[in-house]
């Protein structure tokens, strides 16, 4: 019997030891794999300032790492794509940045634990609403613009762009008219997976094509694309063949020659109408007109017509109320005689 007790401990006594010898082992690889060494994170990287008006933003990673973008005070992350150069480039349209705030980029990958780098967000500053990596981008930039297509439709009175590019967007374009920048309204709109479209000159924000802010005949456009890692610049000339710029001045012309007959015309009708007032002198009478005659009788007849309706079934006649007066006599005696009769029996 204590043989056994013996053997029973001895073996609860290795099952402990083999479980602590396991659980080290285990514990001791979860810590070599679980954090990315500071090479490899630092291999390639660049992530330059972030500002408040930041719309569109580029960097480099190491292509080897998985890279997640989270924002300030959310639990939203975004996932750019990362070419195999380690450029990626991403499109805050829907972000307001606050100065001060942090943005996170977790690089990490499979089976590691995330390195986390913050980036602190700028004060606004002036021609920073495209932030731009220090790495040479011209190939694939040079991909984009030769797929991308600007055309400009005709339209009467409308400044109207069409933008047909590659695929695999990482959001849609901006544009910035010469001069100028990109802002909230400036980004595209979608038309298809491929296409885009925007209208230059939008009702509220000018009167006529002749406001200096009005887009102008061979004015200078730029287009920003986000793919394949980075941001492309594709420029264009607004066409001198739309008609925006000449529809006014046609109506213009059209109206004042209209106007000019229009008052000549009416000189001559007053002057004809003063003259025959003055040479004919006709005395005023009274002329019943046939039609004026048919449509007062049509109403006679109508007010005719609703008199007798009213007299007909707008009251009832003495007849009616005497009889109706009769029945309920006759109910009612025919109630009492039927009641007495039952007490009767």
């Amino acid at each position: 019997m204590k043989f056994l007790k013996k053997i029973g401990f001895s073996f609860l006594f290795g099952s402990l030891l083999v479980f602590v010898l396991v659980t080290g082992n285990v514990l001791a690889t979860a810590g070599e794999e679980g954090s990315i060494e500071s090479e490899e994170v630092e291999m390639n990287l660049e992530l330059p300032d972030l500002y408040e008006n930041t719309i569109i933003y580029n960097g480099t990673v190491n292509p080897e790492l998985l890279l997640a973008i989270r924002m300030p005070d959310e639990d939203i992350v975004d996932y750019p794509y990362v070419n195999e150069d380690g450029q990626f480039s991403i499109n805050f349209t829907h972000e307001e940045f606050v100065a001060g705030d942090e943005i996170s980029f977790l690089l990490g990958k499979e089976s590691y634990e995330n390195e986390e780098i913050g980036i602190t967000i700028q004060p606004k500053e002036e021609d920073m609403e495209v932030v731009q990596s220090s790495a040479d981008t011209s190939a694939v930039e040079e991909v984009i613009i030769d797929g991308t297509e600007i055309t400009w439709p005709e339209g009467v009175g409308s400044v109207r762009m069409n933008v047909s590019t590659i695929g695999d967007l990482d959001g849609a374009p901006y544009y910035a008219r010469e001069g100028m920048t990109i802002n909230e309204n400036t980004q595209l709109e979608y038309v298809g997976e491929t296409g885009f479209t925007a209208l230059l000159n939008i009702a509220e924000n000018y009167e006529e094509a002749n406001d200096p802010d009005f887009p102008q005949p061979g004015e200078k456009v730029t287009v920003y694309i986000t793919a394949l890692g980075v941001t492309a610049e594709v420029e264009s000339e607004i066409s001198e063949k739309l008609d925006a710029w000449y529809v006014d001045e046609a109506n213009a012309e059209d109206s004042q020659s209209n106007n000019d007959d229009n008052g000549e015309g009416s000189i001559e009708n007053n002057q004809s109408e003063s003259d025959h007032t003055d040479s004919v002198d006709e005395p005023t009478t009274d002329h019943t007109d046939p039609s004026d005659s048919e449509d007062n009788e049509v109403v006679e007849n109508a007010a005719t017509s609703s008199n007798v309706s009213n007299a007909n079934g707008g009251t009832t006649s003495p007849i009616t109320w005497i009889l109706i007066g009769i029945l309920v006599l006759a109910i009612l005696f025919v109630g009492i005689f039927i009641v007495r009769k039952r007490r009767k029996a």
